[in-house]
């Protein structure tokens, strides 16, 4: 399990080399965050967003979501103590992954509950 955040908002990114070299994100998801934002900076690339080990390529609308040229994806993923199993494999790492079309570095924020731990 990560740590609760002590604010709001927590930040990551998730840099990714070149399509189909999928990554984890820089920082794991904190304990009393309940959503996760996704955003992609690039005007021209498409970013991806899916669960798995870190290195598999994600394919849209296969095992993945496109987050698209600047856009932002949110996925609501509840608190610590709402997330359950599901947080057991985003933190062991087969959780989140995220690819791109191009080498692209996806902006993640985390919304979080302030003075909780989940």
């Amino acid at each position: 399990m990560a740590a609760p955040s002590p604010t709001m908002l927590s930040f990551a990114t998730a840099a990714v080399a070149a399509p189909g070299t999928s990554v984890a994100p820089s920082a794991g998801v904190p304990d009393n965050c309940h959503s996760i934002l996704v955003t992609n900076p690039s005007t021209t690339e498409t970013g991806l967003v899916g669960q798995g080990t870190p290195g598999a390529a994600l394919v849209a609308g296969t095992n993945a979501q496109r987050v698209g040229p600047d856009r932002t994806l949110t996925l609501g993923v509840g608190t610590d103590r709402s997330r359950g199993r599901v947080d057991q494999a985003i933190q062991a790492g087969s959780g989140l992954i995220f690819d791109a079309t191009a080498a692209l570095t996806l902006e993640i924020t985390y919304e979080c509950l302030v003075g909780t731990s989940g």
